[in-house]
């Protein structure tokens, strides 16, 4: 099945707004995001598997077909270690977790 984004894994509602987010290299809205879904009721592992890991493999499936550069790769590299990062730290802090 197709997404937005070409050939391959197609996405839900909230992996294609986070994608979004990291194509902007927009690491507030993508901490947003994640902690929105958190507040809905969502568990940390169906975040990680439905949302945060298909926005990865898409981000990955554009740099591989040469969408974007190896330099901004990098860039979003860094941001999405660090929003995840953020998110593991903020859930933790919450009493809530694993």
């Amino acid at each position: 099945m197709s997404g937005k984004y070409g050939h391959g894994l197609a996405l839900t509602p909230q992996a294609e707004a986070l994608t979004e987010a990291f194509l902007r290299l927009d690491g507030e809205e993508a901490l947003r995001l994640l902690l929105a879904q958190h507040g809905q009721g969502r568990s940390l592992d169906d975040i990680e598997t439905a949302t945060l890991e298909p926005a990865l493999i898409k981000v990955g499936e554009l740099w591989l077909r040469g969408r974007v550069d190896d330099y901004w790769f990098n860039e979003f590299t860094t941001l999405a270690y660090s929003v995840e990062r953020q998110f593991r730290v903020t859930i933790a802090m919450m009493g809530e977790g694993k």
